[in-house]
């Protein structure tokens, strides 16, 4: 629920604003819902339409179409970024409530949604809205094996990774051989700076290089303005300990195993900003922003000293 689409823009000067009157002709899997004329055109009738979406569907036969379903789906989640947001996660709760009684339909939806909101081409991409359907997943006792571990590791990252939240206590494994938890590192003061090194990233290895060099980003360090913790996603062999020793001394540089099933780590180079606290202000922030508001701040500070 991040952006609109143009289909999405067009879907509500066409569908909402008309009243949904060329709907009645349109060939869709099943009757779409007509909004009222009584309701005000924009969020109202958004929320009527996401509210009534599933009110035809026939739910005895259909995921015996995939593909039809799927083009539903769609153009149901087209329209929640319309909506207010409890209408949103009420509606998602009621069609998970729909289809959890058969396993196989409900890891049908739950692809659908992965598509719509999860996935590299996700068009409506929101972590928050796919995590229902992943936890659905993950909680069902009829869903195991490969399937129930995939969407539960899904479930689990985006549970530790969405901003606001708290970054999670893992364990991680420390030049000298000791062992910390990523919480611990924290001393009530500054910004942190996580950067994980994705095995075998060239983006990232570039990122973690032009973050070191940067005048700005190194004076923030040396004040305590900004702490760099730079991690492993694994456990890496002798030659990368050896390499991480040119990195500065101020940093924290470790391992952390658990990271791929804790932390999201889809875009690289994998940067989160977090406060004191290790709570998450700032997911998958790029390096040029970060290098830019570095050099900003050390102007303000410079300004301020005058």
């Amino acid at each position: 629920m991040k952006r609109l689409t143009l289909t999405v823009v067009l879907f509500l000067i066409f569908s909402i604003t008309a009243s949904l009157v060329h709907g009645k002709d349109a060939v869709t899997y099943f009757a779409y819902p007509h909004p009222p004329e009584s309701l005000p055109v924009g969020t109202p009738r958004a929320n009527y339409y996401v509210e009534h979406f599933w009110d035809h569907c026939p739910w005895k036969s259909a995921f015996s179409s995939n593909r039809k379903m799927a083009d539903a789906f769609m153009d149901y989640a087209e329209m929640l970024p319309l909506a207010n947001r409890d209408t949103v996660f009420i509606s998602i709760d009621r069609l998970i409530d729909k289809v959890k009684k058969r396993p196989e339909n409900l890891l049908a939806l739950t692809r659908m949604a992965e598509a719509a909101f999860y996935s590299d081409s996700a068009i409506i991409p929101s972590d928050e809205v796919y995590l229902p359907f992943a936890k659905a997943v993950a909680g069902h006792k009829k869903i195991k094996g490969a399937d129930h571990d995939y969407f539960a590791r899904q479930a689990n990252v985006i549970s530790h990774s969405q901003e606001g939240m708290t970054l999670p206590p893992a364990e991680i494994i420390l030049s000298d051989g000791s062992t910390a938890v990523l919480n611990d590192t924290t001393c009530g003061a500054g910004e942190y700076v996580i950067i994980f090194d994705t095995p075998g990233s060239s983006a990232a290895m570039m990122a973690r290089t032009r973050f070191a060099a940067n005048i700005a980003a190194r004076q923030l360090v040396d004040a305590g303005i900004l702490k760099p913790i730079f991690l492993y996603p694994g456990t890496p062999d002798k030659s990368w300990w050896k390499n991480m020793a040119t990195l500065p001394q101020s940093w924290t540089v470790g391992a952390m195993p658990s990271a791929p099933d804790m932390i999201d780590l889809r875009i690289q180079p994998t940067i989160y900003i977090a406060d004191s606290s290790m709570r998450i202000t700032k997911k998958f922030m790029s390096m040029p922003l970060l290098i830019a508001a570095c050099e900003k701040i050390i102007q303000e500070l410079n300004h301020s000293g005058q």
